[in-house]
Parts: C-alpha cells; sequence; structure tokens
C-alpha cells in the first residue's frame, strides 16, 4: 500500500500494446465488427453537412444534381447532339448524372477522408480500427444518395418519354449495393495511396474527370461504332457497366446479362479485397502528425 492508502500494481511491459500496433487480419476484422455501431451512428450525426447553414437545407442534395442535369442536356443533348439514336434521353442523361456521381466522390472526395480534420482528430483521441473512418463515409454517402434516388425515380416517372415503375426496379437494389461495394473498396485504396502521397489529392479529381467522360454519362455507345479501341475501353469499364444496369432495368425494362453481373461483382469485391489489405497493412501510419 501508498502512504495515500491505493494499491500499486505492477505491470510487465512486455504485457502491453501499443494502442496503433496492427492487429492481425481477422482480428482487425473482429474489431471492425465490434464497432460497427459507431459507423452507422457516426454517418447518420455528419450526413447531409454539405447542405447546413443553407436556406434550401438538404434540398440542394436533389437540386444541385438537377440542375447539373439540365447544363448537361442543353450542352450535350442540344447543341452537340448527343441525344441522336438514344431512347428516352433525359432519363438516360439524368440516372447516368446521378448514379456515376456516387462513384466519382470516391474519388474526389473519398480519396482525402483520411486527412479531414474530423478524421485526424478521432484517430488522435481514440483507438479503433481505421478502416472504421472509411466503412462511415460510405455510410453517409449511402445516406445522401437515398434523396438522389428517389427523385430520379420521380423525374423518369414524369418527364416525358415516361419510365413506367414496374418488377425490374427491385433489381436495382442488388445493383446499388454492389455499387456501393465498389465505392467502398475504391475509397480503401485511394485513401491509402493519398495518405502515402498527399499530392494525389490534387490528381484523383483529374483521374475522375477522366472517368466520367469515358462512362457514357451523357452519350450513348452507338456514336462509337467506327473506333473499337474506343467501344472496348468503355464495355471494361466499371463505372459504364454499373451504369448501363441501372438504365437497362430503370429505363429500358431489360435485366442485365449474366455475365455484367459476375463481371460487376468481380470488379466489387477483387477492388475491396485488395484496398481493405493495403489499408490493413499500413494501419500503424495513420493518424501520425505530418
Amino acid at each position: 500500500m501508498s502512504s495515500a492508502g491505493t494499491a500499486v500494481v505492477r505491470v510487465a511491459v512486455d504485457d502491453l500494446d501499443e494502442v496503433s500496433k496492427r492487429p492481425g487480419l481477422l482480428a482487425y476484422i473482429h474489431r471492425l465488427w465490434d464497432r460497427r455501431h459507431f459507423a452507422i451512428a457516426d454517418a447518420k450525426a455528419h450526413a447531409y453537412q454539405r447542405s447546413h447553414g443553407t436556406a434550401l437545407g438538404i434540398a440542394w442534395l436533389v437540386i444541385n444534381p438537377f440542375l447539373n442535369a439540365l447544363i448537361y442536356f442543353l450542352v450535350f443533348g442540344m447543341l452537340l447532339q448527343t441525344s441522336r439514336g438514344v431512347e428516352n434521353f433525359p432519363a438516360y442523361l439524368v440516372v447516368g448524372l446521378n448514379f456515376f456521381t456516387i462513384m466519382r466522390t470516391a474519388l474526389n472526395s473519398g480519396s482525402g477522408v483520411m486527412m479531414v480534420r474530423n478524421s485526424q482528430n478521432l484517430m488522435s483521441a481514440f483507438a479503433f480500427p481505421r478502416a472504421l473512418i472509411v466503412v462511415s463515409w460510405t455510410i453517409r454517402q449511402f445516406r445522401e444518395f437515398l434523396p438522389v434516388l428517389l427523385a430520379t425515380l420521380l423525374f423518369i416517372v414524369l418527364i416525358p418519354p415516361h419510365a413506367m415503375p414496374n418488377w425490374h426496379w427491385l433489381i436495382v437494389i442488388p445493383v446499388i449495393f454492389i455499387g456501393f461495394v465498389f465505392v467502398f473498396g475504391l475509397t480503401l485504396f485511394t485513401s491509402v495511396i493519398t495518405m502515402a502521397f498527399p499530392d494525389m489529392k490534387f490528381i484523383w479529381p483529374l483521374i475522375g474527370r477522366f472517368w466520367f467522360y469515358v462512362s457514357g454519362v451523357f452519350f450513348s455507345l452507338n456514336m462509337f461504332e467506327s473506333m473499337p479501341l474506343v467501344t472496348t475501353v468503355m464495355q471494361i469499364n466499371p463505372g459504364y457497366v454499373f451504369l448501363s444496369m441501372n438504365r437497362d432495368l430503370l429505363i429500358y425494362q431489360t435485366v442485365p446479362s449474366l455475365g455484367t453481373w459476375v463481371y460487376m461483382i468481380g470488379w466489387a469485391v477483387l477492388l475491396t479485397l485488395i484496398g481493405f489489405l493495403l489499408f490493413w497493412s499500413r494501419e500503424e501510419t495513420y493518424g501520425r502528425n505530418r
């Protein structure tokens, strides 16, 4: 007993672990699962922050993409005539713009999610699997996509030529899930690269812009029938495949082929595995002062 009457407990140094020490892979996954409720709560708390302090609030999440769609419709659909040969071009364009945004956001903002102040503060204050930040960010993107999705469905029903609801729309649910698995893997991968090479935060938006233009967001693949190389690049592009699957189901009442499903699932699973392993391998480097 000490003079103050408190017990003194001696602990061997060998029994202590570093707070930032990387656990084994299975233990890491287990810790992520144990803290899933934190990721959900954090995503809920930070969702829709971009619209805070504005007069229209959350409505901007819906208004902004449709204003963009109007601009693209005027410039590309009417002036440059990319709408030629595309059945129901207004719906084609809106689905393309609104659904591709979730993938492009993974490059533009998801790549730097580990470097923002909120993430740095969390990592400085608490010990937890750092991948939890990416999980929370992905859930937040999904929450913010839901009102855009509902507005998109309403748009393609109301604006002629109309696309009426049918059982094909239900199959969009697993397609969106696959898309967000892909986004999760892409964010893991790009955030690792950005943490190692911070200058990449200026490069990812450029890559995202190029990806946007080769994904058929506002034009049809038929425009490049005489250019087989361009056609091939677009067909193997997961962004284009993702948009085509959603357009087929929502607009053209067509179920994607089995090969298309396998291809998109393969991209999502492989990218997530690679991204997760890379992220886990550098777990001890996150949160250090740069």
